[in-house]
């Protein structure tokens, strides 16, 4: 076995590896490429290989908050238990160290991350992130709504908005300051999130506003823009319960749609039976929080 830093040329096989090692989080090259070389945060990004192929993969990604994040970690089922994964993780944490990472999350690494957590049907990697340090922290939750089946016209109900004066429109440049702003409410990452979705084609965020007041926001294409991920998605207080959050989510969906999706993720759920009423999601993945305290003094 030889551990190494992953390059270009191993997409192909590290992808076949990580399909078949973790078939909840299917994977294709473009979506690694997004994750794994396009993430201006990576600190360690490395295959290990049997002579015969590459066998196990892992990356660590840093944010700017000095954050330390475990976002990827696969080993072939067949080449398991033979120290390739303590050996991925090890070199991943060595480098997350170094980087000056107190701390290894799991996932999650927002506002690039290929899922929030550890899906729960990875029993065996739960067990062995377990055995290796980290401990739970929460829990969440991924979507799936099926834009074939799903009602995503919105005319009535927007006509409706409009009556309480409400307008929906697709963004612009010239909005990017009101945006900002409506996003500072929020805080997170999603000022990086939307900033993707805002150069995607068609643009991919659509707005509520009354007069010049921006109400709420919605956004596709800012997280695994190859797979078609929903959201951000957020609407003032005092404008919830006018139906601007149904609209604003029909109209990311049927971008979605119309760019040849035929299902969309909406991860890192809060309101299940939101996303249930108005699209028929149903949940597709209940995802394990965890994370690690790194002791500098005796690393």
């Amino acid at each position: 076995m030889s551990l190494r830093a992953a390059e270009r040329g191993d997409i192909d096989r590290i992808v076949a590896m990580w399909n078949h090692a973790a078939p909840h989080d299917p994977l294709s090259a473009d979506l690694l490429i997004e994750n794994a070389w396009d993430d201006e945060g990576v600190a360690g990004r490395y295959v290990v290989d049997d002579g015969d192929g590459v066998q196990g993969f892992g990356l660590g990604v840093m944010r700017a908050s000095g954050a330390g994040y475990l976002k990827m970690l696969a080993v072939a089922p067949e080449a398991r238990r033979a120290g390739y994964g303590s050996t991925l993780l090890g070199a991943v944490e060595s480098a997350l160290l170094s980087k000056g990472a107190g701390s290894i999350t799991v996932a999650g690494s927002a506002p690039n991350y290929l899922s929030p957590g550890v899906d729960d049907r990875y029993a065996d990697g739960l067990a062995f992130l377990g055995h290796h340090g980290y401990q739970v922290t929460g829990e969440t939750e991924n979507m799936t709504a099926d834009l074939t089946a799903a009602d995503l016209e919105t005319a009535d109900a927007e006509s409706r908005l409009v009556g309480q004066g409400v307008a929906v429109r697709r963004a612009e440049a010239g909005d990017q300051v009101a945006l900002g702003a409506l996003l500072d409410h929020f805080g997170g990452s999603w000022h990086d999130e939307v900033g993707r979705s805002m150069a995607q084609m068609p643009v991919g965020v659509h707005l509520a506003w009354r007069d010049s007041e921006l109400l709420g926001f919605s956004a596709w294409g800012g997280n695994n823009t190859a797979a078609g991920w929903f959201g951000p998605m957020g609407t003032l207080p005092a404008a919830r319960g006018l139906g601007i959050g149904g609209v604003l989510l029909k109209r990311c969906l049927r971008d979605l749609r119309e760019l040849g999706f035929q299902t969309a993720v909406i991860p890192w759920v809060g309101p299940v039976p939101f996303y249930q009423a108005q699209v028929g999601a149903e949940v597709s993945a209940r995802l394990v929080r965890m994370k690690k305290t790194i002791d500098k003094r005796s690393a």
